[in-house]
């Protein structure tokens, strides 16, 4: 009887041991499981960081493509207006001129584009752009090129003339800017047009007259001659007539010039007479 009871009590003993090594073991393998799962999302979180990072790292190249093709293409009366990300700083940069621009073509296009480098105004942001994209191509005197969504010819403005042809490729506004005839003694005598500049005379109403005689005994030409005026020393103002004879006593062609019929300051005097002489003259058609 007694040995039946100790055999119990070592069953009993052997099964409490089997459950303690089975709840151990279960303990065991849900702290396993747990690592293995911290591992996991461990390395979850690491890939996601890893791609963060990458999407970061993408999305700032693009930016920084972004800005640079902003730096290139943007720019306000022929300037380009950029603000650098790293420093920090506004600066200005000028579309390029002509000794320069082949160099700046080397710099933003590829080497087979490099021909077709433009910098031209685009009226539909109000700023001069920059391209590559397009072969070179030119327009006839007296125009330029502008963009308006395309290349477009357009004429000179008021204050620039163009003598030549214009090329898309080597240069950005009409090349001259035109004469004012505003010095001392000057008015205009013809005011030319988007491709030959203003020719002008001395105001003989006030005793002007020219220091060194001009080709043309009546107008000179700014861009060709010296066309300053000095006043005379006559007790009276020149006239046509007295003009003339000066122009006889120092032995220059014997021509009548117009007389100026409206206000010194009025550019429409005198044109039509003006066109006259110089087509009889020159023959020439301004």
């Amino acid at each position: 009887m007694i040995k039946i009871l100790e055999n119990r009590k070592q069953q009993k003993e052997d099964e409490q041991e089997m459950k303690e090594k089975r709840k151990i073991d279960r303990e065991l393998k849900r702290k396993l499981k747990e690592e293995e799962n911290a591992k996991k999302e461990e390395k979850k979180n690491e890939k996601k960081k890893r791609t963060e990072e990458n999407k970061k790292r993408k999305l700032s190249k693009n930016q920084k493509k972004s800005e640079k093709s902003t730096t290139s293409r943007l720019c306000s009366n022929c300037l380009l207006e950029t603000d650098d990300p790293q420093l920090g700083l506004h600066f200005e940069l000028k579309c390029p001129e002509s000794a320069h621009r082949q160099l700046r073509a080397k710099e933003y296009c590829s080497r087979a584009s490099i021909s077709k480098y433009y910098c031209l105004y685009d009226e539909n942001y109000k700023q001069f752009v920059e391209s590559c994209q397009e072969e070179p191509d030119h327009v006839r005197p007296g125009e330029k090129y502008v963009i308006t969504g395309r290349r477009r010819n357009v004429n000179c403005s008021s204050e620039r003339l163009q003598p030549f042809l214009f090329w898309s490729n080597t240069s950005s506004v009409c090349v001259y800017i035109r004469s004012q005839c505003n010095d001392i003694g000057q008015i205009l005598y013809n005011k030319g047009s988007n491709k030959i500049d203003k020719s002008c005379r001395c105001d003989y109403r006030k005793g002007y007259d020219f220091i060194a005689r001009p080709k043309n005994s009546c107008f000179c030409k700014p861009a060709q001659e010296d066309c300053s005026c000095y006043l005379t020393n006559c007790s009276r103002h020149l006239t046509p007539g007295i003009l003339r004879m000066f122009q006889q006593e120092s032995n220059h062609v014997d021509t009548l010039c117009p007389p100026i019929l409206l206000d010194s300051n009025d550019e429409e005097h005198n044109t039509y007479k003006t066109i006259h002489i110089e087509e009889k003259k020159e023959g020439k058609n301004y």
